[in-house]
């Protein structure tokens, strides 16, 4: 049986979770309304979220001042837009602009428990999770990962996310192929950042990951998992799903025109 469709409170608390988990380097608040900004790196740090509207300010015009606070950063401006985004006619509005629609994500959940309980280490494969980043985990999710021509940028992420992380690793043979990170939050734990080293996809490590991260989010209080995976990523939808983890819903993001 399939699982009911998520209401708004349940969407609210996830992508709740997701901002405290990916917290932006400065936000500030519009109407209802948080825009981010992160250095440009990774859409959900650098997006305006549409979260909530008060209105005083009419759609039009507070689209503007979006679009003008994300000018004076040199970029234009991104909405993130999930099913609550509100009001419900921004996305039609923004099309109408000339915005883009871009990256459409999957958001999935799985019980932290059940995949805790799979097996996953062999006698060539390992993984485990640590508190605090090793140089290990660094050399890969950081300088073979998005983040490498601007580690710092990263660096700010994890420092705001603070103790609640975990930082996995997996190896073959002793190696250091692949790694991920995990942010417990109340009953939640997000998994982020995993990466596969090109050269050893294929062989188990990232599945040896969410298992590490969900016994390690188990011991930390967490019942549930969730993750975003971008729709074009048939490997990772692959895994995810032989790992249990079903959508709740999705989000895009639309992108000034020019």
């Amino acid at each position: 049986m399939e699982a009911a469709a998520p209401d708004r409170a349940e969407i609210e608390e996830i992508e709740g979770c997701a901002n405290r988990a990916w917290p932006a380097a400065l936000v500030e608040p519009l109407d209802g309304w948080l825009l981010r900004w992160s250095d440009g790196l990774t859409r959900r740090g650098n997006s305006a979220y549409p979260l909530a509207d008060t209105g005083s300010l009419p759609l039009e015009e507070k689209v503007e001042a979006v679009e003008s606070w994300y000018r004076e950063r040199g970029v234009g401006a991104l909405y993130q837009l999930s099913p609550i985004a509100t009001p419900e006619r921004l996305d039609p509005v923004l099309a109408a602009r000339g915005y883009s629609f871009e990256s459409p994500v999957s958001i999935q959940t799985c019980s932290a428990a059940a995949l805790a309980a799979e097996p996953f280490r062999t006698e060539m494969l390992s993984a485990h999770v640590t508190d605090t980043p090793t140089a290990e985990w660094r050399a890969t999710s950081v300088d073979r990962g998005r983040f490498a021509e601007r580690p710092g940028t990263f660096d700010g992420f994890l420092e705001r996310i603070g103790a609640r992380a975990g930082f996995a690793q997996a190896r073959i043979s002793e190696e250091p192929v692949a790694s991920g990170l995990g942010v417990v939050d109340g009953n939640r734990a997000g998994i982020f950042a995993m990466l596969t080293v090109p050269e050893r996809r294929g062989q188990g490590a990232g599945a040896a990951l969410l298992v590490a991260l969900a016994r390690w989010a188990t011991e930390r209080g967490a019942r549930e998992l969730y993750l975003q995976v971008e729709r074009d990523n048939p490997a990772a939808l692959a895994l995810y799903e032989r790992a249990g983890f079903r959508e709740r819903y999705g989000y895009h993001y639309r992108r000034e025109a020019g």
